[in-house]
């Protein structure tokens, strides 16, 4: 085996992951930053105070109406929205970088997975304030995203064994 070999067989690949990387900021740039643009604008060309307010199809006659809680929650999922947007960028950049397998990437998979995870019990919790009742079915609200959650999660701990793997075969010769 010639010795240049091995390095021009992963060259391409890893080539190909930092163009699909490239790829993926622009659309994730087009699909997560600029809706949230639109919706700023939106409000701020919106006559203040609106008529009505509308959360998860549910429609409130003013903003006093909405419950204190379900404004906690919206708080809160904008915040979580905002974290993932700036963790996914943070995984696409070590991805454009050539960092496949490594504890930062482990990391960032870990708070992706409990942030899609919180991200569904939040819809589940603003459901039971709006709703006032928990509705057991397999439409429960916030389930994709539990479940999504989860296998973020165990895509971390797949990704750790890589680590692992990888740190065992550089350290052997």
């Amino acid at each position: 085996m010639k010795p240049n070999s091995n390095i021009e067989s992963t060259a391409a690949p890893l080539e190909r992951i930092r163009s699909i990387s490239r790829g993926l900021k622009l659309l994730f740039f087009i699909f997560y930053i600029v809706p949230l643009l639109l919706a700023a604008e939106m409000l701020c060309l919106q006559k203040w105070p609106p008529v009505s307010w509308y959360f998860e199809g549910v429609k409130y006659a003013s903003a006093a109406d909405v419950p204190g809680a379900l404004w906690l929650v919206v708080g809160l999922a904008i915040g979580l929205y905002l974290w993932t947007a700036v963790t996914i960028w943070q995984l696409l950049n070590l991805y454009e970088k050539g960092i496949i397998f490594s504890r930062a990437n482990v990391r960032l998979y870990q708070r992706l997975g409990r942030m899609i995870f919180a991200a569904g019990l939040l819809q589940l919790v603003a459901r039971v304030i709006m709703t006032k009742s928990i509705e057991l079915s397999p439409n429960l609200a916030g389930l994709p995203w539990i479940l999504g959650g989860l296998v973020g999660m165990m895509i971390a701990a797949i990704m750790e064994e890589g680590c692992k793997l990888r740190e065992e075969s550089d350290l052997t010769v």
